[in-house]
């Protein structure tokens, strides 16, 4: 009966005749197959017959016997195609077969405040079209606030195939229908004292019946940006924080737009271009043209760096006009539910650095750590991560590996195997400072006492000449990871974006050195690895 329902769901038929269209989704935030499953609402809603599949588990040899394809893929970390799409990603990248048979339209996903943005989406694009498929609609990149332009992809779509312009307007709630919930900071202290990098443990206290999670899953948490931040850029422009302004069809006060709604810490490309509508500042044009030098600018620049640099006579309305709505930060969830029924624990370093003799603050950062006091209420959004659960069995050795706050899925894992009682576990684990910078230390230390680590090899770089990072432990120890490996382990990486590649490059060089002279790619040795769900990565 479920397996019917779901059927029904997702793979839908009608009596019009028309050409069948299967929709691939893949990403990690629940965007894409978010946009994927509304597109395939709108297209049975119009008498077309659609499915819509998750390329994780889309049998990819059968491309070749498609008509109509639709593909919605984000793009992860440094322009990688997320865990889900990497099998898809490949195999059209492995193999020549032509596919002048098949129809396309991409929809890719993005941040333009990233280097590789909707990069993705885009090989994806241009590597059907090298097969001979032809572009049925052209691509949509969409930016982090998604919703216009991929109504305008589903909307396109539907008025080529059905060969109208008539097509009423097509309308989404990007948030999903997300429900937020409320917690209570019970508790907060600094985990890493003396260190340069202040790092937080927060305890939420929520209802448990209303709010159900699993290690490896994350919060989202709409943030307030900095005070100091919002009045320097109503210094800078000369409006009251009083002043009235129209934001989403409501009226407020232009400080508590700034304040709440909207984001101004980071910056995106369209936002800019936006900007450049109304500045037409030549300077500004140049740099919007150079993309190397736009994505410097990008990373290290806010809101007010923008005002100052590039001065542009414009009103309030037209001010707010350019600014996207500020979006939810996610932290990985820091805690077992089945050890923590009432909690959600999580691990939060304050992201602060100066550039041009200002201090730049993350507004969630600074807003949990700074702002929020304990018996204060914070709201939440739950993200399922699917894609970063432990093995189902739970006698499958796991190999943990995590730099800095990284190590907050690991904890709730760990509490989950303390009470699982079965497997061995590896934690490689990389810090600063052993002194100031190991974190979780005791519970680490127990766990090893009592068995639920089999191994723990930590990196703390800065203690010794030749810095040494979880890489070199993966290298010292590369027998032994071999051995895991081999007996079916499992590796879950967690950290920065730097660290992420640095750890696949290692196994790779692991792998290749370990078979000399084979015909197998180690690069599809990883393949195979992220294919069957034993290599997984939750980088940031």
């Amino acid at each position: 009966m479920i397996k019917s329902a779901i059927r029904k769901l997702f793979f839908w038929r009608s009596d019009s005749g028309k050409s069948d269209i299967t929709i691939l989704y893949g990403g990690k935030s629940g965007n894409a197959a978010f946009v994927a499953k509304e597109a395939g609402k709108q297209f049975v809603k119009h008498g077309l017959a659609a499915r819509v599949v998750n390329m994780s588990s889309y049998p990819v040899h059968l491309v070749k016997n498609e008509k109509m394809l639709l593909i919605v893929a984000s793009t992860h970390g440094e322009g990688d195609p997320p865990p889900s799409v990497i099998r898809f990603y490949n195999y059209l990248f492995s193999q020549e077969e032509y596919l002048g048979n098949l129809q396309y339209s991409v929809c890719a996903l993005g941040d333009s405040s990233y280097e590789f943005f909707c990069k993705t989406g885009k090989d994806i694009d241009e590597r059907l079209n090298e097969l001979g498929a032809s572009r049925f609609y052209p691509r949509a990149d969409c930016d982090a606030e998604f919703g216009p332009n991929a109504v305008s992809w589903i909307t396109g779509i539907l008025n080529q195939h059905l060969s109208t312009s008539a097509t009423e307007e097509i309308t989404i709630k990007t948030d999903q229908e997300v429900h937020y919930h409320n917690a209570l900071i019970k508790e907060k202290y600094r985990l890493n004292e003396g260190s340069s990098d202040g790092i937080y443990h927060l305890v939420l206290g929520i209802d448990s019946l209303q709010v159900s999670y699993q290690p490896g899953d994350s919060i989202g948490v709409i943030p307030q940006n900095p005070c100091e931040l919002v009045t320097e850029i109503l210094k800078t422009v000369h409006w009251s924080r009083e002043q009235s302004v129209i934001f989403d069809k409501a009226e407020f006060q232009l400080g508590h737009l700034l304040q709440n709604k909207l984001e101004i810490t980071t910056l995106r490309k369209s936002v800019i271009c936006k900007y450049q509508q109304f500045a037409q500042h030549k300077q500004l044009e140049e740099l919007i043209s150079a993309e190397d030098q736009l994505n410097a600018y990008l990373g290290e620049h806010d809101l007010l760096d923008l005002l100052i640099d590039f001065p542009c006579e414009m009103n309030a309305q037209e001010f707010v006009s350019v600014l996207p709505g500020i979006l939810p930060r996610y932290y990985s969830i820091a805690s077992s539910q089945q050890c923590n029924p009432a909690e959600i624990h999580l691990t939060v370093k304050q992201v602060q650095f100066n550039v041009r003799e200002r201090t730049r603050k993350g507004s969630c950062s600074t807003y949990l750590n700074q702002c929020l006091q304990v018996g204060t209420q914070v709201q939440f959004k739950l993200m399922s991560g699917n894609s970063f659960r432990l093995p189902e069995k739970s006698d499958v050795p796991v190999i943990l590996i995590a730099s800095g706050t990284g190590i907050a899925p690991f904890r709730a894992f760990l509490q989950e195997k303390e009470l699982q009682k079965s497997g061995d576990n590896w934690l490689i684990f990389g810090e600063k400072h052993q002194e100031s910078d190991f974190l979780y230390q005791k519970e680490i230390k127990k766990w090893l006492n009592h068995r639920v680590l089999t191994r723990f090899d930590p990196a703390f770089s800065r203690d010794d000449e030749n810095k040494i990072y979880v890489q070199d432990k993966i290298h010292e120890n590369a027998d032994e990871i071999y051995q895991w490996l081999n007996k079916g382990a499992c590796i879950y990486v967690c950290g920065s974006l730097k660290m992420g590649m640095g750890v696949r490059q290692t196994i790779l060089k692991l792998y290749e050195k370990k078979h000399k002279g084979e015909s197998e790619v180690p690069g599809f040795y990883l393949d195979r690895l992220i294919g069957a769900g034993r290599y997984r990565e939750d980088l940031y």
